[in-house]
């Protein structure tokens, strides 16, 4: 079960997009210690409770390993479909890229595009 603790408490899993089957990675926890994927079996605004997820090639399962952890990241992993097929894979290869442009960067903390949208290119908040 991940319950939102002090600090966090003001938000609300409901509104930040999460749903009953959705896969999640919990990331950051000190020394991995419940690092992983899970999938949610059912939810409210402040606690989710997950099961450890199938395994997947490249994929942690999450063992649960129960604390209290401060600065962690849940991320909603999207399934994008099946291939079936062959591929070429290149260690050296280049990642995909997100945005390509111009930037202004002001402040130390806040970055414009010169044109276009972050939101159109599929940028989220967070």
């Amino acid at each position: 079960m991940i319950t939102r603790a002090n600090g966090s408490d003001l938000g609300s899993f409901l509104d930040e997009g999460f749903v009953i089957g959705q896969r999640i990675r919990l990331a950051s926890t000190p020394a991995g210690a419940a690092d992983g994927d899970y999938v949610i079996t059912t939810l409210d605004f402040q606690t989710l409770t997950v099961k450890a997820a199938p395994a997947l090639p490249g994929a942690t399962v999450g063992n649960g390993t129960a604390g209290t952890y401060t600065n962690i990241i849940i991320s909603i992993l999207q399934d994008k479909g099946v291939y079936d097929g062959n591929i070429t894979y290149d260690p050296n290869g280049v990642g995909q890229t997100l945005y390509t442009g111009d930037l202004v960067i002001s402040g130390g903390t806040t970055v414009r595009r010169t044109t276009g949208s972050f939101a159109s290119d599929g940028f989220l908040v967070g």
